[in-house]
């Protein structure tokens, strides 16, 4: 079974976890950072930006791009974009290659690398080479060869469940005392085809005569037995992936531990893998490419208010810093930019410090 094929690919888990990560690399934000005094600066007037942040081409945008690199990684290992500069050696367009259509040639004697793709002979750093998965040089693995036998064996419980399931009736058995030839047999096997044989003929009632009596015979596969393998096989793609069963399977909704661990083990490594080539083909000493995840953390609006709220009470921000980390315009008031410590954070060595969290009388006892 071919692993680039559509059983492989048609499995809705696979499907649905290379989807996710080719559309959340595709539309996290890219800045590139310079290094300075020992810190990196967003540069948002750096040349490259216009095309790697924009358009790689004049046929394809930047998230179109990203996206078909996340693809090639994931399902074949590997993927190639070449690169276009002018005579000053500055970056004019990026063109990606389909996969099959280009190759390499590894000299480990030589020590010597060159590519082939739309006719033409590249060196090294004429080309973007992102690989995944990589154990020889130069040579990617994609997941999906990486969990071969276990994703063989998902494509054929699928198969199974729809050859049992999508039939019209269970398989029909007819009996009879009397013997029947074999042409009588074939005879009759052909004739219960032509008239049951699909889900049209679900109404057409079976007639039998001279004592013939009709039967079931019980399948193997059960629809509840399946189901359960189906759930194991859910969370087997998940795994594969780095991507928690929470974001595949709708019947539960990811939690902010979820996120956080998808961010870690299925996201950062194919934008660490994108970055990483980008610095050695394109960047300077110096020069990084940073992608802004932040959003893919924050939560719902009531979830951000709270975190805020916290760092409010904890006196770590000013309201309108909080205000602004909301995307919110500062208020021009007072104490909005003041720190706010609470009663609850105060050091037991301070005054009166057992009045911590007692309420608005501060503990006192009111006669009245």
């Amino acid at each position: 079974m071919n692993i680039g094929n559509g059983s492989i690919l048609a499995i809705p888990a696979v499907g649905r976890s290379i989807e996710i990560l080719a559309g959340d690399v595709s539309r996290v934000p890219l800045c590139i950072h310079t290094k300075s005094d020992g810190s990196y600066y967003d540069r948002p007037d750096h040349p490259l930006l216009t095309v790697l942040g924009d358009k790689p081409n004049d046929l394809i945008t930047s998230e179109s791009w990203r996206a078909k690199v996340v693809r090639d990684l994931l399902i074949y290992g590997q993927h190639l974009s070449v690169l276009t500069r002018n005579g000053r050696g500055d970056l004019l367009s990026i063109t990606p290659a389909e996969a099959g259509t280009w190759g390499k040639n590894w000299d480990h004697q030589a020590q010597r690398l060159d590519y082939r793709a739309f006719g033409r002979t590249f060196l090294p750093d004429e080309v973007l080479h992102f690989r995944r998965g990589e154990r020889l040089w130069f040579e990617g693995e994609s997941v999906l060869d990486q969990h071969r036998s276990t994703l063989v064996a998902i494509a054929e419980q699928y198969e199974a469940g729809r050859r049992v399931f999508s039939t019209a009736l269970p398989k029909i058995k007819l009996e009879t005392d009397e013997p029947v030839s074999s042409e009588g047999v074939a005879r009759l096997q052909e004739a219960f085809r032509s008239t049951h044989g699909d889900a049209s003929s679900f109404n057409t009632p079976i007639v039998v005569s001279g004592g013939m009596r009709v039967g079931e015979i019980a399948q193997r596969l059960d629809q509840n037995e399946w189901s359960a393998a189906m759930e194991f096989a859910v969370a087997d793609v998940a795994r594969m992936f780095g991507i928690p069963v929470t974001m595949i399977d709708s019947s539960n909704s990811p939690t902010a531990e979820d996120i956080s661990s998808y961010l870690e083990a299925g996201l950062r490594p194919l934008l660490n893998m994108i970055a990483g080539e980008l610095r050695l083909k394109l960047l300077e000493p110096g020069e990084r490419v940073h992608f802004k995840t932040d959003h893919l953390t924050r939560g719902t609006r009531a979830q951000q208010a709270a975190s805020e709220r916290q760092l409010i009470d904890a006196g770590i921000q000013t309201p309108n810093e909080a205000r602004v980390s909301l995307g919110m315009a500062p208020l021009d008031q007072d104490g909005m930019d003041e720190i706010v410590i609470s009663k609850n954070y105060q050091q037991m060595s301070e005054p009166a410090a057992d009045d911590v969290g007692s309420d608005a009388s501060g503990g006192d006892f009111d006669e009245d």
